[in-house]
């Protein structure tokens, strides 16, 4: 196995900073060992003499195929789910076989526990004694949030949990839909 080029992408002296979590496209380069250099126009190096490198150490193992495929379905959601089929041993030791979901019903159940993940953090917050405008703000952004996500469940056809909303004659007010608390 030949050695990695001397660059500064594989240095465990450099790192990535953000602006902040909400605008994570803002970025730069530090370099913990020459903080001199951050300020170069061609910062990172592709190839470096520098005498205080030290190649960063490798990542760990890739994860297990089962891992793998179950992440990258997560991510990028190409699994065609209606041209496969799980097979699974029953209690008995027979083997069963059972058609998977579509990917438009896998949508919707994560949708819907996406929602419930964040009713539960809602909920959280608004018990803690401590409050500032700050924490105000969050409980306003994790409503919203909740919100765009019902108008995801909107966009992948499930039925409107709300029936009586627009008959404007009548005084009935649907409880939230999924048993959020909001």
């Amino acid at each position: 196995m030949s050695e990695r080029v001397r660059a500064c992408g594989n240095c465990k002296f450099l790192s990535r900073e953000t602006e902040s979590w909400e605008m994570s496209h803002i970025y730069w380069y530090e370099c913990s060992a020459r903080p001199q250099v951050e300020n170069l126009k061609s910062f990172p190096f592709r190839k470096t003499k520098c005498t205080k490198f030290e190649e960063r150490s490798r990542p760990k193992e890739e994860p297990s195929d089962g891992e793998w495929d179950a992440k990258k379905f997560r991510l990028l959601g190409k699994l065609d789910a209606r041209e496969h089929v799980d097979s699974f041993v029953d209690k008995k030791g027979e083997e069963k076989m059972e058609e998977t979901k579509t990917p438009e019903e896998i949508a919707i159940m994560e949708t819907k526990s996406f929602r419930h993940m964040l009713d539960n953090t809602l909920q959280e917050i608004k018990e803690s004694p401590y409050t500032s405008r700050e924490r105000s703000l969050a409980v306003t952004k994790l409503q919203e949030a909740i919100m765009w996500l019902g108008m995801d469940l909107k966009s992948l056809g499930t039925p409107n949990p709300y029936p009586n909303s627009y008959n404007a004659e009548n005084t009935i007010v649907d409880p939230t839909a999924d048993g959020l608390k909001l």
